[in-house]
């Protein structure tokens, strides 16, 4: 059995992830209690409601489902969110395709439904092709966007 390949995020942005999700939630809580608290100069009420309302759609979003992290052993492909992980046989895996409508998230189908979300930035097309050559019977439809992507300047997001 071989070590398994890891492809991650940069840890700046995975600090970063974090660092927002805790500045809006500070900001979300102090909107609840000045609500609350009946202090008179705080945003009109339908404002907090959607600020409460963007931050858990975002929370399920990038916490739960979109992955930070990947490692392909021999035989399956496990996956971490910030706050949730998972693993996949690769005989299992079926499609790599952009997300309708955002082709800047790639999403891995398997067999069995389920799908793990990947931000498609900068360095990730060496995960793409080792993923491919793990589970050669998965479609890779990466795209124009995939291609352009590891053609921009800048440093690799991906490792």
């Amino acid at each position: 059995m071989t070590a398994p390949r890891v492809f991650q995020l940069r840890a700046a942005l995975r600090i970063l992830t974090t660092v927002t999700f805790a500045a809006l939630t500070v900001a979300a809580l102090a909107l609840v209690v000045a609500e609350a608290t009946g202090v008179r100069s705080t945003p009109p009420l339908w404002f907090a409601a959607l600020w409460l309302a963007a931050l858990g759609w975002n929370t399920y979003w990038f916490l739960f489902q979109v992955c930070d992290r990947f490692e392909i052993t021999d035989v399956d492909l496990r996956w971490h969110a910030p706050l949730r992980t998972g693993e996949v046989a690769l005989a299992d895996l079926t499609e790599l395709r952009p997300m309708r409508l955002t082709p800047q998230v790639l999403v891995i189908c398997s067999r069995d439904g389920r799908k793990m979300l990947v931000l498609r930035l900068k360095g990730l097309g060496s995960f793409v092709t080792a993923l491919q050559s793990a589970a050669p019977q998965m479609t890779v439809r990466d795209g124009f966007y995939g291609r352009l992507t590891e053609r921009m300047p800048g440093p690799r997001l991906w490792r």
